[in-house]
């Protein structure tokens, strides 16, 4: 496994229906602990109520984003979890972060790559493009005419 896909970013979760954001008023959790699928790691705060969200992943608690009594927004990264921890240590690049290099294109794919026209860019009949009578295809069914 890369080191890359090893270590996951957990995202604060809608918490509730019209919620933006939580306050984390406790970690359960520290780094370099060992954590379980499904154990409780933080205690969060919303306008409705506090529940401790459990872990999406087991590992490694690699880091940790806030601190306790910070606000956090809906889907912002809260915690990184390694999720291999038993792989060995993570390589760093000299930036400090996980090594996240790349394979560098050849220039026969770079001149392969098609750029589509800014105009027309959909092709009819798929979300966004044009449809019958005037109208915008969407998720289900058509939107409203955009002619008179």
């Amino acid at each position: 496994m890369s080191d890359v896909s090893r270590i996951k970013e957990f995202n604060l979760p809608d918490l509730g229906e019209g919620l933006t954001e939580g306050e984390i008023l406790a970690w359960l959790v520290k780094v370099g602990d060992v954590i379980e699928l499904n154990q409780p790691i933080v205690e969060v705060e919303t306008a409705k109520a506090a529940v401790e969200i459990p872990a999406k992943w087991a590992g490694r608690v690699q880091s940790i984003f806030h601190e306790a009594g910070t606000t956090v927004e809906v889907g912002t990264p809260i915690i990184a979890i390694d999720t291999d921890p038993d792989a060995g240590p993570i390589e760093e690049s000299t930036t400090g972060a996980p090594d996240a290099a790349l394979p560098t294109p050849s220039p026969a794919a770079l001149a392969a790559v098609e750029v589509a026209p800014s105009e027309g860019a959909v092709e009819p009949g798929l979300i966004g493009g044009p449809a019958p009578g005037g109208r915008t295809a969407v998720l289900v069914g058509y939107g409203p005419r955009t002619t008179a």
